[in-house]
């Protein structure tokens, strides 16, 4: 540890000449892993973005608070990504009742929190760079459950969309959700109906007890089995580059009633939606403006019917895959709620009956330090 100060020394000094003093192979070393513990910490942080993976292109945007988001896309088709990002500046959130500037920021994330269980978006950019950026470096038991919408799809049954969502429910347990949706919503409507489904989906004590939140939506593909087994495949571990993503169903123009329905088709994107844009408009779908349908168009769902236990092997399928993850500022606000002011009150009644100041705020600041640490560590 002597060698600390003398190696950040040597290798940062400035002189007229930096190459007459270069750093050794040990030096070299030590930097490169305190950069990557000091990475490691802000990513966790949420104060770095992650890499971005080869031959992908970043793009960010701000959402209706204006924190700053982004996503990582193989651009199929020249200008798509552009296109995405234009749309995203334009027509995709409703700023009209929102302050400006600051206060605007601050408004909407105070009203969002308790508005939304207190959750905040957890992928975010801590400034806004340039809108697109490229890289130039080349088991468990499941449970399946029919689930209806409050809406009624006029016509036939073939009038009728069904969008399959894998909905985690506790540690090992992935529920398949069938959603019926008429043939035409909006993008407004389509999350806020998913939400509800969600938030029914949540047990124990409530929702507003309940610890979890969605922090991934990702384009699947399935297998289905009878039983209700599910093997459940993501866009990062079937697609590649190159070729046409295979989170998605391929489908034949020149067929008049394919099984599937999304638009555009093939994609020009991949994966056709980001994660982190779809999760914001889950989040807050009453900032999304009505009457805008790209994101529905975009999403698989299958116009042949929902499954249906029919014998034979496992039929392969397609959908989106919602994950969950700790909602860390609930649970600060619970700390503060359950054992802040506990801590606060139990230090004052000690501080004044027995008149020990110092042992009374020393018992309640390990009683705080126990809780952070708990929560950190989850």
């Amino acid at each position: 540890m002597k060698m600390l100060p003398g190696v950040l020394y040597s290798c940062f000094q400035i002189t007229s000449n930096p190459s007459d003093q270069p750093c050794s192979e040990r030096e070299e070393e030590i930097l490169t892993r305190l950069y990557q513990i000091r990475s490691t910490i802000l990513r966790m942080l949420g104060l770095l973005e992650r890499p971005i993976p080869a031959n992908h292109k970043r793009i960010r945007w701000q959402d209706s608070s204006g924190r700053w988001l982004y996503d990582d896309y193989v651009e199929l088709e020249p200008g798509a990504l552009d296109a995405l990002k234009e749309r995203l500046d334009q027509s995709t959130y409703d700023r009209n009742d929102a302050p400006g500037g600051i206060g605007r920021y601050v408004l909407s994330h105070i009203s969002n929190i308790f508005r939304h269980n207190f959750g905040l978006v957890s992928s975010q950019a801590s400034y806004p760079r340039g809108t697109v950026d490229e890289l130039d470096n080349t088991g468990g038991n499941f449970g399946v459950q029919d689930v209806t919408l409050d809406m009624e799809p006029a016509g036939s049954p073939n009038s009728i969309l069904h969008l399959f969502m894998c909905l985690e429910r506790g540690w090992y347990h992935v529920q398949l959700h069938q959603e019926a949706l008429p043939l035409v919503m909006d993008n407004r409507q389509l999350f806020q109906a998913l939400q509800r489904i969600y938030d029914g989906h949540k047990t124990g004590f409530g929702s507003f007890w309940y610890l979890r939140r969605v922090v991934s939506i990702r384009f699947v593909k399935f297998l289905y089995c009878d039983d209700g087994c599910l093997d459940i495949r993501d866009h990062g571990e079937i697609c590649e580059i190159g070729i046409p993503c295979r989170c998605i169903p391929a489908i034949d123009t020149a067929d008049p009633n394919p099984e599937y329905r999304y638009y555009p088709i093939p994609p020009k994107l991949a994966p056709p939606i980001g994660s982190n844009l779809l999760v914001s408009m889950f989040r807050y779908p009453e900032k999304l403006k009505p009457g805008h349908t790209w994101a529905f168009e975009g999403l698989p769902k299958r116009a042949h019917g929902a499954l249906k236990p029919k014998g034979g092997p496992p039929r392969e399928a397609w959908g989106i895959y919602l994950t969950e993850g700790w909602n860390k500022s609930k649970m600060w606000f619970i700390v503060g709620l359950v054992v802040f002011l506990p801590s606060l009150s139990f230090a004052i009644f000690w501080a004044v009956f027995k008149g020990d100041f110092e042992g009374a705020f020393s018992v309640a600041g390990w009683w705080v330090a126990g809780a952070a640490l708990v929560v950190s560590i989850m």
